[in-house]
């Protein structure tokens, strides 16, 4: 370099420019904690939608004058109710009228997938019992009806069926 020439300064810039250049690390604690946030609350959200149990409602007709009722779901009880009819009146009409049943509802909740459900009653003196079974899918917060009918004349004294 020749010495006659002046020593230039490097230029200078303003402020503002360094501050546009400088990386901004400012809310990036802020970013984070909104993320977590956020995707905790799907995660939960998710969890609570999937967790959900499912339903089983019972509606049943019984005309079984003294027993008990028990309903099975893959091997467990789940569900156990005395019988008692009202007391049998003479007459071919009130039987095929069904006024001679007790009606009665209950609900059961069970997890999301595929179950068999049993049903057993035992009515006193007699020795073998009534037994039925039928095989439910249910999804995730899903309610189904569980129609049982105990104690028929014609047909299967005891019968399940989902609706």
């Amino acid at each position: 370099m020749p010495a006659d020439l002046p020593e230039t300064e490097e230029p200078t810039r303003p402020e503002s420019v360094y501050l546009l250049l400088r990386p901004r690390r400012r809310f990036l604690g802020l970013k984070f904690a909104s993320a977590a946030v956020l995707s905790l609350g799907l995660f939960g959200s998710a969890y609570f939608w999937l967790g959900r149990p499912a339903h089983l409602k019972l509606d049943a007709r019984s005309s079984i004058e003294a027993g008990t009722l028990s309903l099975e779901v893959d091997g467990r009880e789940v569900y156990s109710r005395h019988l008692a009819s009202p007391a049998r009146t003479k007459g071919v009409f009130t039987k095929l009228l069904g006024r001679d049943q007790e009606t009665f509802e209950g609900w059961i909740r069970i997890a999301p997938g595929k179950h068999e459900v049993a049903a057993h009653v035992v009515s006193e003196g007699n020795e073998s019992p009534l037994q039925d079974s039928i095989v439910v899918d249910l999804k995730a917060g899903e309610t189904r009806t569980l129609r049982m009918v105990a104690g028929r004349s014609f047909g299967t004294p005891l019968s399940l069926k989902v609706d």
